[in-house]
Protein backbone atom coordinates (compact mmCIF):
# COMPACT_ATOMS: atom_id res chain seq x y z
CA UNK A 1 0.00 0.00 0.00
CA UNK A 2 2.64 2.52 1.00
CA UNK A 3 4.70 1.76 -2.66
CA UNK A 4 0.99 2.51 -4.20
CA UNK A 5 0.98 5.71 -2.26
CA UNK A 6 4.69 6.54 -3.36
CA UNK A 7 4.04 6.23 -6.70
CA UNK A 8 0.72 8.17 -6.75
CA UNK A 9 2.93 10.97 -5.68
CA UNK A 10 5.26 10.34 -7.78
CA UNK A 11 2.94 10.67 -10.71
CA UNK A 12 0.91 13.93 -9.68
CA UNK A 13 4.21 15.58 -9.37
CA UNK A 14 5.88 14.64 -12.67
CA UNK A 15 1.85 15.62 -14.33
CA UNK A 16 1.95 19.03 -12.08
CA UNK A 17 5.86 20.01 -13.31
CA UNK A 18 5.16 18.18 -17.00
CA UNK A 19 1.89 21.21 -17.10
CA UNK A 20 3.86 23.89 -15.97
CA UNK A 21 6.98 24.01 -18.27
CA UNK A 22 10.09 26.35 -17.43
CA UNK A 23 9.30 29.76 -18.77
CA UNK A 24 13.00 30.30 -19.98
CA UNK A 25 13.10 27.10 -21.21
CA UNK A 26 9.85 28.04 -23.33
CA UNK A 27 11.34 31.77 -24.30
CA UNK A 28 14.51 30.01 -25.40
CA UNK A 29 12.85 27.48 -27.39
CA UNK A 30 10.72 30.31 -29.48
CA UNK A 31 14.51 32.91 -29.85
CA UNK A 32 15.87 29.48 -31.47
CA UNK A 33 12.87 28.36 -33.76
CA UNK A 34 13.93 30.07 -37.17
CA UNK A 35 11.36 32.25 -38.73
CA UNK A 36 8.43 29.88 -39.81
CA UNK A 37 5.39 31.69 -42.01
CA UNK A 38 2.69 31.86 -39.75
CA UNK A 39 4.23 31.62 -37.04
CA UNK A 40 4.46 34.49 -34.43
CA UNK A 41 8.11 35.98 -35.18
CA UNK A 42 7.21 36.02 -38.88
CA UNK A 43 3.61 37.21 -38.96
CA UNK A 44 4.30 40.06 -36.49
CA UNK A 45 7.11 41.17 -38.93
CA UNK A 46 5.23 40.65 -42.33
CA UNK A 47 1.68 41.89 -40.97
CA UNK A 48 2.38 44.70 -38.38
CA UNK A 49 5.82 45.89 -39.19
CA UNK A 50 6.85 44.40 -35.45
CA UNK A 51 10.26 42.70 -34.30
CA UNK A 52 9.15 40.59 -32.03
CA UNK A 53 11.94 38.53 -32.04
CA UNK A 54 14.05 41.39 -31.09
CA UNK A 55 11.98 42.49 -28.43
CA UNK A 56 11.46 39.53 -27.32
CA UNK A 57 15.37 39.03 -26.44
CA UNK A 58 15.26 42.14 -24.32
CA UNK A 59 11.72 41.20 -22.10
CA UNK A 60 13.31 37.65 -21.54
CA UNK A 61 16.30 39.36 -19.79
CA UNK A 62 14.01 41.31 -18.19
CA UNK A 63 15.07 44.48 -19.53
CA UNK A 64 11.58 47.08 -18.97
CA UNK A 65 11.57 48.58 -22.77
CA UNK A 66 11.26 45.13 -24.56
CA UNK A 67 8.28 44.14 -22.67
CA UNK A 68 6.83 47.42 -22.92
CA UNK A 69 6.78 47.42 -26.31
CA UNK A 70 5.46 43.56 -26.36
CA UNK A 71 2.73 44.79 -24.42
CA UNK A 72 1.95 47.48 -25.93
CA UNK A 73 2.38 45.91 -29.41
CA UNK A 74 -0.98 44.01 -28.23
CA UNK A 75 -3.04 47.29 -29.09
CA UNK A 76 -2.19 46.79 -32.75
CA UNK A 77 -1.19 43.09 -33.19
CA UNK A 78 -2.64 41.19 -36.40
CA UNK A 79 -1.50 37.82 -34.89
CA UNK A 80 -4.00 35.31 -35.33
CA UNK A 81 -3.56 31.06 -35.53
CA UNK A 82 -0.40 29.63 -34.64
CA UNK A 83 1.02 33.10 -34.19
CA UNK A 84 -1.79 34.38 -31.73
CA UNK A 85 -1.06 30.87 -30.15
CA UNK A 86 2.61 31.44 -29.85
CA UNK A 87 2.06 34.47 -28.96
CA UNK A 88 -0.06 33.39 -25.78
CA UNK A 89 2.37 31.28 -25.01
CA UNK A 90 5.02 33.97 -24.78
CA UNK A 91 2.86 36.15 -22.63
CA UNK A 92 2.59 33.44 -19.92
CA UNK A 93 6.50 32.67 -20.29
CA UNK A 94 7.24 36.39 -19.72
CA UNK A 95 4.93 36.72 -16.59
CA UNK A 96 5.88 34.15 -15.09
CA UNK A 97 9.64 35.13 -15.42
CA UNK A 98 8.45 38.85 -14.46
CA UNK A 99 6.61 37.81 -11.25
CA UNK A 100 2.81 39.33 -10.98
CA UNK A 101 4.42 42.35 -9.26
CA UNK A 102 7.03 43.52 -11.90
CA UNK A 103 4.75 42.65 -15.01
CA UNK A 104 2.15 44.56 -13.38
CA UNK A 105 3.64 47.56 -12.98
CA UNK A 106 5.16 47.26 -16.75
CA UNK A 107 1.78 46.41 -18.03
CA UNK A 108 0.20 49.95 -15.86
CA UNK A 109 2.24 52.20 -18.18
CA UNK A 110 -0.22 50.42 -21.27
CA UNK A 111 -3.06 51.94 -22.92
CA UNK A 112 -6.48 50.39 -21.72
CA UNK A 113 -6.90 48.49 -25.07
CA UNK A 114 -3.42 46.83 -24.76
CA UNK A 115 -4.14 45.94 -21.73
CA UNK A 116 -7.23 44.48 -22.63
CA UNK A 117 -6.23 42.42 -24.95
CA UNK A 118 -2.69 41.27 -23.00
CA UNK A 119 -5.44 39.86 -20.25
CA UNK A 120 -7.62 37.63 -22.93
CA UNK A 121 -4.07 36.22 -24.63
CA UNK A 122 -3.21 35.61 -20.98
CA UNK A 123 -5.82 33.84 -20.12
CA UNK A 124 -6.25 32.15 -23.44
CA UNK A 125 -2.32 30.88 -22.80
CA UNK A 126 -3.34 29.61 -19.37
CA UNK A 127 -2.45 31.98 -16.74
CA UNK A 128 -4.97 32.11 -13.83
CA UNK A 129 -6.28 35.37 -12.22
CA UNK A 130 -5.91 34.11 -8.74
CA UNK A 131 -2.06 33.16 -9.15
CA UNK A 132 -1.40 37.01 -10.85
CA UNK A 133 -4.15 38.91 -9.30
CA UNK A 134 -2.09 42.26 -10.13
CA UNK A 135 -1.28 41.63 -13.88
CA UNK A 136 -5.14 40.90 -14.55
CA UNK A 137 -6.45 44.08 -11.80
CA UNK A 138 -4.21 46.45 -14.28
CA UNK A 139 -6.67 48.79 -16.07
CA UNK A 140 -4.04 51.06 -18.09
CA UNK A 141 -2.72 54.04 -18.32
CA UNK A 142 -5.29 56.59 -18.37
CA UNK A 143 -8.02 54.48 -17.24
CA UNK A 144 -10.66 55.00 -14.69
CA UNK A 145 -9.21 58.74 -14.80
CA UNK A 146 -11.90 60.17 -17.00
CA UNK A 147 -13.41 62.28 -13.87
CA UNK A 148 -11.04 64.53 -12.03
CA UNK A 149 -12.54 67.20 -9.62
CA UNK A 150 -12.09 70.41 -9.97
CA UNK A 151 -10.35 71.91 -6.54
CA UNK A 152 -12.10 75.81 -8.23
CA UNK A 153 -15.31 74.28 -8.62
CA UNK A 154 -17.94 76.16 -6.67
CA UNK A 155 -15.12 78.93 -5.69
CA UNK A 156 -15.61 82.30 -6.83
CA UNK A 157 -12.53 82.38 -9.17
CA UNK A 158 -14.70 79.12 -10.92
CA UNK A 159 -18.31 81.22 -11.66
CA UNK A 160 -16.39 84.12 -13.17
Amino acid sequence: MKQILTLLILVASISASAAEPDPRAVIVNYLNEPDVPGEVFSQARQFDHFSYRDALRLAATKDRSGLLEILRYNSRTSLVGAGGEDHAAILVALLSIWGDAGFSQVLQACSPKAVSITRDFLEYGGASKSKFPRTFSVHGKGANNSFKPNPLRGSAAFRR
